[in-house]
C-alpha cells in the first residue's frame, strides 16, 4: 500500500533562492586557491565551507515534526574542528531560516549526533566518519563530510577540492531515504550535476 510522502516545511521565497543560488554559483565558478598563501588559503576555504553549510540548511525541505515548535533552533553540529565551529558561528550569527534561529553545537558525545539537523564531520574525524555515518543512516540529519570525492566515507553532502577549486557533491538518494529533499537549484550546483551538464555540452 502506497504511503503519502511526509509534508515539508516550505522553502524561502523564490527571489531569495535565486539570489543565494547565484552567489553559490559564483563561488563554485570563481574560487581559486592556487595563487594565495597557505594561511590565507586555509582561511578562505573555511569561509567558503561555512557559507556552503549555511546554504545547505537553507535549501532543504525538512520533514514534518523535525522541529518541536515554530521557533525551535536549527542545530548545526560540529564533530572534530572547534575552530571551524567558531567561524561558522560568526557566519550564522543572528540569522534565521523560516523563523528558526541557527545554533552551533560542538559535538563531543555520539549520543548528541541525532540532536542535530546538520552534522559537519571534519577531516580530522575521518577514521570515525564511517561509523558516524552508519549511526545516522536513515535519520533526517544532513551529514556533511570533507574528504576526497572517491572516498567511501562520504556523507550526504561532501565538500572537496578538485584542481584548485572547492566543490561539493550531494547524494540525493541518501537524502530521500532520510526524508530530506534538497532544492533543485542546489542540486544543479553540485559536482555530479555540473559534470553531467558538461558531458552534455551545456
Amino acid at each position: 500500500m502506497a504511503h503519502n510522502a511526509p509534508s515539508m516545511i516550505k522553502r524561502n521565497r523564490p527571489g531569495k533562492c535565486r539570489t543565494i543560488g547565484a552567489a553559490l554559483a559564483l563561488l563554485l565558478g570563481c574560487l581559486s586557491v592556487q595563487a594565495i598563501g597557505a594561511v590565507d588559503r586555509a582561511t578562505m576555504e573555511n569561509e567558503v565551507k561555512a557559507a556552503y553549510i549555511y546554504n545547505f540548511v537553507k535549501f532543504v525541505d525538512w520533514p514534518e515534526g523535525t522541529f518541536s515548535s515554530s521557533g525551535a533552533p536549527i542545530i548545526i553540529g560540529i564533530a572534530g574542528d572547534d575552530e571551524f565551529g567558531t567561524l561558522l558561528g560568526t557566519v550564522v550569527k543572528n540569522k534565521t531560516i523560516q523563523d528558526h534561529p541557527i545554533r552551533i553545537n560542538l559535538i563531543k558525545k555520539p549520543a548528541d549526533f541525532r540532536n542535530c539537523q546538520l552534522l559537519f564531520v571534519s577531516a580530522s574525524e575521518l577514521k570515525k566518519s564511517q561509523k558516524i555515518l552508519e549511526e545516522l543512516r536513515g535519520s533526517p540529519v544532513i551529514t556533511v563530510t570533507e574528504t576526497d570525492s572517491g572516498s567511501p566515507a562520504k556523507g550526504m553532502i561532501n565538500i572537496f577540492i578538485e584542481g584548485d577549486k572547492l566543490q561539493f557533491e550531494i547524494d540525493s538518494e541518501r537524502a530521500e531515504k532520510s526524508s530530506l529533499q534538497f532544492s533543485s537549484k542546489l542540486l544543479r550546483l553540485s559536482r555530479g550535476a555540473l559534470a553531467a551538464r558538461a558531458g552534455k555540452g551545456e
